[in-house]
């Protein structure tokens, strides 16, 4: 008779018997989800250093929970935000068991501490058990309110004593024992290379360093160790991400591999290794093999480039992340970013609920008549809003302006924006400008905002082959001066407003690029839309394939082209005179006749003034899909 046991028992058997000491947090975990009714406390707040162990005691605590309802949530996977949050723990308000939340990485859900503690666990039920892992000591509030101080336990992580090392390590060796100090994940590696890989004595201030650095040495061949390498520079490696960048037809085996490691942690998105091992690994790599180094980084900025420039909104919002992430050690670059909390609060579009907060970040850090052209542009482009909440509060904002879409009072109404139009002169392109950058507590430091800034910097840098010119807008240039200069822009202006004085980088596109660390990023700058592209573009537009082919396709793929056609039709309607443009585009592409001939028929009309319309019309589209503003188009004769 076949056993009643399930895998998931069986795994967590086998993941019990492989753990390896913390007798006495066990205990007080257990202490806790076996109590008879109310627990002695409700949130034991763990916290320690990388490598010292804090998810593989999670791990534990989930399998030995038997009888409750877990929640785990990890701050790398969920975003700090109240919604999501709630969402996740909403299992544990309706389960008739008990409830078990466990939090992994609880330091980069810091921006919602106050509200956890405040407002989310007093609305679980009283029976709750909470975890909270990190690598800080839990905030003042938790142990100065009188209540939290009765229901909180705070447990610091300490090594492990030499006995559990020795039954981790699977070896007493008391060379390899004091190398590794006790610490969980340098005993992982010790393991995993083998006792006798060990150094004979630490030649570096890193114990995991030493660790890694054999660990690459004895990788089973060429490729795991490049995959290693892959992992170690991308913020998250997927199958598909290994197959691109090592250039290989079957990456399955590999990933499995990397996935298996001790080291190596899974996510949503993908896997990740150890922070410190991740370190460790890119500075063992640029050490070895500096040229690997520059190839294997273009190779993975290739890849992550094709999904930047991609048509879908999701998968480029990632990719210009994994993009910037791989700046992460460039000596300049690497100072404006908090890379331990490199998007972990996600930029969103503005909503209305979100003006008072706006407004106030905008006084606080424009100042008062500053903030008054920053006002109107909130009326006139709310989508140039870019704001990062704590919880349901303002925490950041970034705006970045459309100057070609504005109207022209609006730009003269703001002195910035109307001494860059001036700066940038005629001009048929795109212009951009970002005109504001504030964290509520960081200023225009490394923050969230800071983060959103960059990431719709290259989203317009990367997807706008007509894009002329752009500006950056800093009450500081001191401070990011260096960061602008780095990525290829030029202190040309400064406009006083109210009593601050801003000043603005600009980059003209139309010339040849400076080199920077934007070099080869760019999109590529492209060649008037000529109505001979229009006429094959809309013949293929119910055919996919076909149009994935088309040259105006390389800029966001066939669906992003298709949009912009319908776009552009459905644009002659605005304006009653074009009225029957749009009508013989209609009757000739949207919804076909069988033949030019029987179109001019159904729209009754001559079949010599239905070419002549159906000239003027591609030519129209033609001028809108270039950016509508004068672009000269080669007008064929009618019917070409």
């Amino acid at each position: 008779m076949r056993s009643r046991s399930t895998l998931g028992a069986r795994l967590r058997t086998a993941r019990g018997r492989a753990f390896v000491g913390r007798t006495a947090e066990r205990e007080l975990f257990r202490q806790a989800v076996t109590a008879q009714g109310e627990p002695p406390f409700t949130v034991l707040h763990v916290h320690g250093p990388g490598g010292i162990g804090k998810s593989a005691l999670l791990r534990m605590f989930a399998g030995s929970a038997e009888g409750a309802e877990v929640v785990r949530l990890d701050g790398r996977a969920v975003a700090p935000d109240r919604d999501a949050v709630r969402a996740a723990v909403a299992p544990l308000r309706t389960t008739a068991r008990r409830g078990v939340l466990l939090v992994d990485t609880y330091e980069l859900l810091a921006p919602l501490d106050a509200w956890i503690r405040d407002d989310l666990l007093p609305g679980l039920p009283p029976d709750v058990v909470v975890v909270l892992a990190g690598r800080h000591p839990p905030a003042p509030g938790w142990t100065a309110d009188p209540g939290w101080r009765e229901l909180v336990r705070v447990l610091p992580l300490a090594p492990l004593p030499p006995a559990e090392s020795a039954q981790l390590l699977g070896s007493s060796s008391p060379r390899v024992l004091a190398f590794c100090s006790g610490y969980p994940l340098a005993l992982a590696l010790a393991r995993e290379i083998g006792a006798d890989a060990v150094p004979e004595r630490l030649t570096a201030p890193d114990v995991v360093g030493e660790l890694v650095g054999r660990l690459v040495d004895v990788a089973p061949g060429r490729e795991h160790r490049r995959a290693l390498q892959v992992a170690a520079w991308a913020r998250v490696t997927t199958e598909a991400l290994l197959r691109e960048v090592l250039g290989v037809d079957d990456a399955g085996a590999l990933f499995d591999w990397l996935r298996a490691q001790p080291y190596v942690e899974s996510g949503p998105g993908g896997v990740h290794p150890h922070d410190v091992v991740r370190e460790v690994l890119v500075a063992d790599l640029r050490w070895r093999d500096p040229d690997t180094t520059a190839a294997l980084l273009a190779a993975l900025r290739r890849s992550v480039l094709a999904a930047a420039r991609s048509g879908r909104e999701g998968p480029r919002g990632r990719a210009i992340l994994d993009l910037l992430f791989s700046f992460r050690h460039d000596p300049v670059a690497r100072a404006f970013f908090d890379w331990d909390a490199f998007g972990a609060v996600p930029g969103e579009p503005y909503r209305p609920g979100d003006r008072a907060g706006v407004e106030a970040l905008l006084v606080r850090h424009a100042g008062a008549e500053g903030a008054v052209p920053l006002r109107r542009w909130l009326d006139e482009q709310p989508a140039a809003f870019t704001v990062c909440r704590d919880g349901d509060a303002v925490r950041g904002v970034a705006v970045w302006l459309a100057l070609h879409e504005a109207a022209p009072a609006a730009v003269a109404a703001d002195p910035v924006a109307a001494a860059a139009v001036t700066w940038a002169g005629s001009t048929a392109g795109d212009v951009m400008m970002m005109r504001f950058l504030a964290d509520r507590d960081a200023g225009e430091g490394p923050s969230p905002a800071f983060d959103a800034a960059a990431v719709g910097h290259l989203r317009h840098v990367l997807t706008r082959p007509g894009l002329d010119a752009d500006f950056c807008v800093t009450t500081d240039p001191d401070g990011l001066g260096p960061f602008f200069r780095h990525i290829g822009y030029a202190h040309e202006l400064d406009v006083p407003v109210g009593d601050r004085s801003c000043a603005v980088f600009c980059r003209d596109w139309r010339r040849p690029p400076a080199r920077s660390i934007w070099s080869g990023l760019t999109a590529p700058r492209t060649a008037p839309v000529t109505p001979a592209d229009i006429r094959t573009a809309l013949r293929d537009l119910h055919r996919p394939d076909l149009l994935a082919r088309h040259p105006l396709a390389a800029d966001g793929g066939p669906d992003a082209l298709r949009a912009r056609l319908l776009g552009a039709v459905e644009g002659l309607r605005t304006d009653p005179r074009d009225d029957r443009l749009h009508r013989v585009l209609d009757r000739t592409y949207l919804r076909p006749a069988p033949t030019q001939e029987r179109a001019a028929e159904v729209l009754g009309l001559p079949f010599s003034t239905y070419r002549r319309h159906l000239g003027a019309a591609i030519a129209r589209v033609a001028t809108a899909l270039h950016g509508g503003r004068g672009q000269e188009v080669d007008r064929e004769r009618p019917g070409e």
